[in-house]
């Protein structure tokens, strides 16, 4: 132990910075004079060594371990407590040389014992015994400081007797020391002392590295949040921007959208004016014609002009009714179809509407299962979708209709809302004409949308089409290359019936001439045609003006087979007298009379009740109210069967 020390006191004792030593280092800031005359640290070696106190010195270093791994930034406050624990100091503390504008300084960082209230205390550079200590990079003892050798002391109180300070480093450079300060004439510091410093200052290079280190990546996460925060408002801002951006072009293409519409518009009134106009010119001018006949007793020659009217009226409920299927709320009257059947019967109709310069071929699958649609609907669209392939086909070519079973699993009905996975009949309509571009392909089925000129179509073909394929809960997909053709596909679900009820054709259905028919119209005319139509069937028939007189009707005694009326009542409307007239007469028929699918048809009709349009042929309404009577015979002498077997 004496010779390690005495090996450390030897070179001590030729560390004396001087201030001529920092010139010489072509340091500009020089030491006071004189302050080389307080270095006394040979002393260390004529003073009596103290044993040394390993157990206190492990129990110190073992708490500033502990300190190091819990609290780095504490640890320097820990080191001077060392200091004068195992020191006997009466103060200690730590001084690091830190930047200040052009010069330096110290701080005291960390002080303890009788100076604890000097901490955060800055000495200039060379007002400091600091800087001694530095430029040796070694421990230095000092005598009685005074403000003549380090006039930075001056207000320090009470007096320094005697100062011992160890360097410490960071990155292998003195940043720092470690110092030990008596206040006490009589309290010497030693070779242990200088030891213990030495070791205490290891510590204190340590702690301010890692202090270093954490404040360098508190630093970096500081910047990184501030980078973050700024990188999220920018991002925000972005975002706003886009949202406004996205408001800005739905605002765009909201009136994009008005502008073809109201162009729509113009097309679809344009065609629609067009054809009404040649419509109700037949009819007026035939009735116009016929009324002259009349007067001059010509009635012969009435009869082609009654035609011509009657001709107009049937054109203009087909437009009628293609305008409601466009809107997809005409009334369907879904029943079993077999396609093949179907299309066979309609199959001369096709060849007459295409003409004799276009092929028309047929390629039915007989083994596909029956349908639930609108017959009549179904035969319109495909006599459409023909039209549609004539006019695509100037110069003649080949028209095929064909059908086929199809299984439409999710994936391919994706997007298809209402659509369910599961067995199809697809009946595909494919012509070899001029085709369409992608852009006029991807507007085919939009409403109004046609590229014939104003007065050759309303835009309402395809339209009609399509929402009697998703009316019937289906779908229609169209393709088409340009200069090869075009293929429409209606792809319509199976329908499988739990069973097939036998009608009772051994039992002799009643005639009309035993028939009560109740009829509730508001329009006076309409309801006066209607009545003379089903009397000169044979029918017995009975009036109401509205809803009200027809319940009070029901509710009486009287004789009603059939109720026939409007759905447009005032008051109460025709559904509502329909579900009243079932609680007296439950299996009562009703044929509902409507103009429009309003809301009071939005649910599905209960068996027994059917639907007729306006306008309509009498004898068709003569028809369909005799098959009602005729169809709850048959079920009601069914029904006695049954009950007697």
């Amino acid at each position: 132990m004496r010779t390690g020390r005495a090996g450390y006191l030897s070179q001590c004792r030729n560390c004396y910075p001087t201030s001529d030593k920092r010139a010489a280092a072509g340091d500009p800031i020089s030491m006071p004079v004189g302050a080389s005359s307080v270095v006394i640290t040979e002393r260390l070696d004529r003073r009596p060594p103290r044993a040394s106190d390993f157990a206190a010195e492990n129990r110190a270093l073992e708490t500033l371990a502990c300190a190091m791994a819990a609290q780095p930034a504490a640890v320097l406050r820990k080191i001077v407590g060392a200091v004068i624990e195992l020191c006997r100091a009466d103060s200690a503390g730590i001084s690091i040389m830190e930047p200040r504008g052009d010069t330096e300084v110290f701080c005291w960082r960390a002080v303890a014992g009788t100076l604890g209230a000097y901490v955060d205390t800055v000495m200039p550079y060379h007002a400091s015994p600091c800087a001694m200590v530095l430029t040796s990079d070694t421990v230095l003892l000092f005598d009685r400081i005074t403000e003549q050798q380090f006039p930075a002391v001056k207000d320090i109180e009470p007096p320094i007797f005697e100062t011992l300070l160890a360097p410490f480093h960071r990155d292998g450079k003195p940043i720092g020391t470690v110092w030990a300060v008596s206040h006490d004439p009589d309290r010497k510091f030693d070779a242990e002392d200088a030891r213990l410093l030495r070791s205490l200052a290891h510590f204190a290079s340590a702690a301010h590295q890692m202090a270093a280190a954490l404040d360098a990546a508190q630093a970096g996460r500081r910047e990184l949040e501030w980078q973050v925060n700024e990188r999220t408002r920018a991002l925000h801002n972005a975002n706003l921007a886009l949202q406004r951006e996205a408001a800005e072009r739905a605002r765009a293409e909201e009136a994009l959208r008005q502008s073809l519409k109201m162009e729509a518009v113009d097309q679809l009134t344009g065609g629609i004016a067009h054809d009404f106009n040649n419509m109700l010119q037949s009819i007026g001018g035939s009735l116009e014609m016929l009324q002259r006949r009349v007067e001059q007793d010509r009635l012969p020659e009435a009869a082609r002009y009654i035609e011509t009217a009657r001709t107009g009226v049937e054109r203009a409920a087909a437009l009628t009714h293609r305008l409601l299927a466009f809107s997809r709320r005409q009334m369907l009257q879904p029943r079993p179809v077999t396609l093949g059947t179907c299309i066979a019967s309609i199959a001369e109709p096709i060849r007459r509407a295409v003409g004799p310069d276009i092929a028309v071929e047929f390629s039915l699958c007989g083994q596909t299962c029956p349908v639930l649609c609108d017959p009549d609907q179904l035969e319109s669209a495909l006599l459409n979708l023909a039209v549609n392939a004539r006019d695509a086909m100037p110069g003649g070519g080949t028209l095929t209709v064909a059908t086929a079973d199809r299984i439409l699993t999710s994936a391919e009905l994706l997007g298809q809302e209402g659509a369910k996975p599961g067995a199809y009949v697809e009946i595909s309509v494919t012509d070899s004409g001029t085709g369409m571009t992608g852009h006029v392909a991807s507007r085919a089925f939009d409403p109004f949308f046609t590229t014939k000129p104003v007065g050759q179509g309303t835009g309402l073909g395809l339209s009609q089409i399509y929402g009697f394929a998703r009316q019937s809960g289906g779908l229609a997909r169209l393709e088409s290359v340009p200069g090869q053709g075009t293929t429409v596909r209606l792809l319509l679900p199976c329908h499988v019936t739990d069973r097939k009820i036998s009608a009772l054709r051994q039992l002799e259905a009643r005639t009309g001439h035993d028939t009560t028919v109740l009829v509730v119209e508001d329009e006076e005319d309409v309801r006066a045609l209607v009545a003379d139509a089903l009397r000169e069937q044979g029918h017995t028939v009975l009036e109401a003006a509205d809803g009200q007189a027809g319940v009070r009707v029901l509710q009486s005694d009287a004789r009603v087979d059939v109720l026939v009326t409007d759905v447009g009542l005032p008051g109460m409307d025709g559904r509502q007298l329909a579900d009243a007239a079932r609680v007296g007469r439950p299996n009562l028929p009703v044929l509902l009379i409507t103009g429009y699918a309003e809301a009071a048809l939005d649910a599905h009709l209960a068996p027994g009740m059917e639907v007729i349009h306006k306008p309509f042929a009498l004898d068709v309404l003569a028809e369909k109210t005799r098959g009602m009577v005729e169809a709850a015979r048959a079920a009601a002498a069914e029904d006695g069967l049954a009950a007697i077997g």
